[in-house]
């Protein structure tokens, strides 16, 4: 028998596959749905902006230049004679590379426009949603005196607040807290140029549109954390951690918070959606120049390049918004991170 040769090592088998962690394959997933979602979406707003009833034409050239050589002379430059799934892919090969198109009515990049607004509707969204965090101290005060005052109060105004619609909330605070007593603003904008020189005017600005959007949010995050904090409570090891002597505040907000969080980051990533179509109500009643006005703008002027860009950003905005909803479960409960997608 023929002997290996020296300093040989063992026959090599066969080579393992590599194994992927199933977080990352949970990751990739969700990525993957993110992608088709997203494709889905820009199909949807390329879609329903194409088949609006009107010439885009006529818009750009006005009635009055409107002859029926400068209409066929504008359609050729837009494109508009070519076939729909054409102008699509032209379309978003371009929205790919950042570039949106042109406004049918200033000419201007309809992705300047966007990136001069977004600022505005993210700091209104950002300061909402800093607003809405009251409803976690609300939600576990409420579990932890269910039955008392507190409790009783905080349920009863929640649930009021749920059947108010927005733009009737944003009129009651305008009239309280801007007509009569003259508080806050009800409309003008301070832009935080230069910073933070005119901070506390963008504030003032900023916080009657950002309580109008917390408020219903804070009425459903509240119910919503206090329902599972109720049932979490009532866990064997929560009740032996109290019998252990563990304080309540630990209790409360380390032991129980986080595994009753778990129905909260769905419902929050729901509501900064509804806080991004809200932003349409609530910047126009406020005379707030953020996307939301951008968009009610365009529609009346029939700027479709505008309204495709705005509304597709938005939708992309609520998406990804959500994606990051299902990422944070993974950071929340580390049971999940081993499960297969």
């Amino acid at each position: 028998m023929t002997e290996p040769a020296a300093g040989s090592g063992p026959a090599s088998g066969p080579a393992r596959p590599l194994r992927v962690p199933p977080v990352v394959r949970q990751i990739g997933h969700r990525l993957l749905v993110l992608v088709g979602v997203l494709f889905a979406v820009s199909v949807l707003t390329f879609m329903l902006t194409s088949l609006l009833p009107g010439d885009p034409a006529l818009q750009v050239l006005g009635t009055e230049d409107a002859t029926p050589e400068a209409l066929e002379r504008v359609r050729d430059e837009l494109g508009l004679g070519e076939p729909l799934p054409l102008r699509y892919l032209d379309w978003l090969s371009g929205v790919v590379r950042g570039d949106f198109g042109s406004s049918y009515i200033t000419n201007q990049p309809v992705a300047g426009e966007i990136a001069n607004r977004a600022p505005v509707t993210l700091e209104i969204g950002a300061l909402a949603l800093a607003i809405s965090l009251l409803s976690i101290p609300l939600a576990v005060g409420s579990a932890h005196w269910v039955g008392r005052a507190f409790d009783k109060v905080t349920s009863t105004v929640s649930f009021g607040m749920l059947s108010v619609p927005t733009f009737v909330l944003a009129l009651v605070l305008i009239y309280t807290l801007a007509v009569e007593t003259s508080l806050l603003p009800a409309t003008g904008w301070t832009r935080l140029t230069p910073f933070p020189e005119n901070l506390a005017d963008n504030l003032r600005g900023a916080i009657l549109p950002a309580l109008t959007l917390a408020i219903g949010n804070i009425a459903v995050l509240t119910r919503v954390l206090r329902t599972d904090m109720l049932a979490t409570l009532q866990q064997d090891y929560l009740v032996m951690a109290r019998s252990m002597g563990v304080s309540t505040r630990r209790l409360l907000f380390v032991n129980a918070l986080r595994p009753s969080s778990f129905t909260l980051l769905t419902v929050l990533g729901v509501q900064i959606g509804a806080m991004i179509g809200g932003a349409v109500i609530v910047e126009t009643l406020f005379a707030v120049p953020g996307m939301g006005r951008l968009l009610v703008d365009a529609i009346f002027q029939r700027d479709l390049m505008v309204v495709q860009g705005v509304v597709l950003v938005m939708a992309a905005s609520f998406v990804i918004v959500n994606f990051l909803a299902d990422l944070a479960y993974l950071v929340v409960d580390p049971r999940l991170r081993s499960l297969n997608p």
